[in-house]
């Protein structure tokens, strides 16, 4: 069984790590605006300069969605049992397990499985308020709730 608190360590420090290299290219691209000289050719100093610009907008607005997740992750309580499935469990079915909160895909934990679904999606939302023993059919498949933490 995989350890809740370990878990989200884990997964805070991947995202942390994402975050931490996207701020170091932030930065790159902050020196490179400031470094440019302006060229003869005005048009191209323009372009390159916009250019620049878009890609620093870009990469901050995904160190935003780094802060949404990790501030996410900080308001899980790690240890607490949970009766029905709800933001943020971690949850254990006979076809792998499951984390919900955050649309990350899939995710290696100690050698295991996890995807990382949000309420939005339609397995999430299957998933929604189911407690241990509850069963969920998903398009042909059925999943066995086992843990909930």
């Amino acid at each position: 069984m995989i350890s809740k608190t370990d878990f989200l360590a884990e997964l805070t420090e991947r995202i942390r790590s994402q975050k931490n290299d996207l701020e170091e290219e932030l930065q790159s691209i902050d020196a490179e605006i400031a470094n440019e000289t302006k060229s003869s050719a005005g048009d191209k100093f323009e372009t390159s300069r916009e250019m620049m610009s878009q890609s620093r907008q870009s990469i901050a607005g995904r160190i935003d969605v780094f802060n949404e997740q990790l501030y996410f992750l900080s308001q899980i309580q790690a240890n607490s049992l949970l009766d029905k499935v709800s933001s943020g469990s971690l949850v254990e079915t006979n076809e792998g397990y499951f984390f919900f909160g955050l649309a990350l895909g899939n995710l290696t934990f100690k050698k295991k499985q996890v995807i990382a679904l949000s309420f939005q999606s339609p397995l999430g939302k299957a998933f929604l308020n189911k407690q241990v023993g509850d069963q969920v059919e998903f398009r042909g498949r059925t999943f066995i709730v086992l843990n909930c933490l």
